[in-house]
């Protein structure tokens, strides 16, 4: 038996691209069995499968992925340029876009870790839908090496920690009781 991911049609023409790629409240996917099942296996091994390939990604990721993927299809929007399949320098363009605005809601710059969960999410939409992730290529790489080089990318540095304020932490950690001690003298 082959299986194949197929993506959920939209309910209607008002539905949201977020909803029509990656499913209102789900993944979106579902799991379409073609061919014959195996005398091996029984009728209720597809079902189980997708249950299980369903829990594949944390319901925190999807969450995450449904924010950024909405973001980006607004994007698209805005300039008239298609979601799925995204041009290389359509991803190039939002993350350019997102790097000159360069500041999030609370006014800090964006970190490259930022710049990352976004691509992350694009690259998941285009994989679902069986779509080469725009990452692969050398426009959207180049693009992310560039944008944390610059400011628009470049991580918070935070100050080191002085030994007085490990202290405290330090004392706290568990080395005497198993099984906590184990990860006590690890850590």
């Amino acid at each position: 038996m082959r299986t194949e991911v197929v993506p959920l049609e939209p309910r209607d023409e008002d539905e949201s691209a977020v909803e029509a790629v990656i499913g209102p409240g789900d993944d979106g996917f579902e799991l379409a069995a073609t061919g014959s099942l195996p005398a091996s296996l029984n009728a209720g091994q597809p079902a189980r499968i997708s249950t299980l390939q369903s829990q594949a990604i944390s319901d925190g990721t999807r969450v995450r992925y449904r924010r950024e993927w909405g973001r980006f299809v607004e994007f698209c929007r805005a300039v008239g340029a298609e979601f799925l399949l995204s041009q290389p320098l359509t991803v190039g363009a939002y993350l350019e876009a997102a790097a000159a605005e360069g500041k999030d809601d609370a006014s800090t710059p964006y970190a490259s870790n930022t710049f990352n969960g976004w691509l992350a999410a694009i690259d998941k939409m285009h994989q679902l839908a069986a779509l080469p992730k725009p990452s692969d290529t050398a426009e959207v790489e180049a693009t992310m090496v560039s944008l944390r080089r610059t400011d628009g990318g470049q991580l918070r540095r935070m100050p080191a920690p002085l030994l007085e304020e490990l202290r405290y932490p330090v004392a706290a950690i568990d080395i005497g009781n198993y099984p906590r001690a184990v990860h006590g003298v690890r850590d």
